[in-house]
């Protein structure tokens, strides 16, 4: 797993990013469906709206 985190704005000009399996939202589901596709060897990109929060500034209550 690569955890780089991309904004739109900073893709560049091709704006491509391959991947086998996309999921849009980043929550508690589509965080924990990432996590088990990428231990089984997909490339997984992640699709959210909101912006970037760092995981110290979560308090596990979601």
């Amino acid at each position: 797993m690569s955890g780089r985190v991309y904004e739109w704005k900073n893709l560049g000009e091709s704006r491509t990013v391959r991947a086998d399996v996309v999921i849009v939202g980043t929550g508690c589901g589509g965080a924990t469906l990432a996590h088990e596709l990428s231990k089984n060897g997909k490339k997984v990109v992640l699709i959210e709206e909101g912006g970037y929060y760092h995981t110290g500034t979560f308090d596990n209550r979601e």
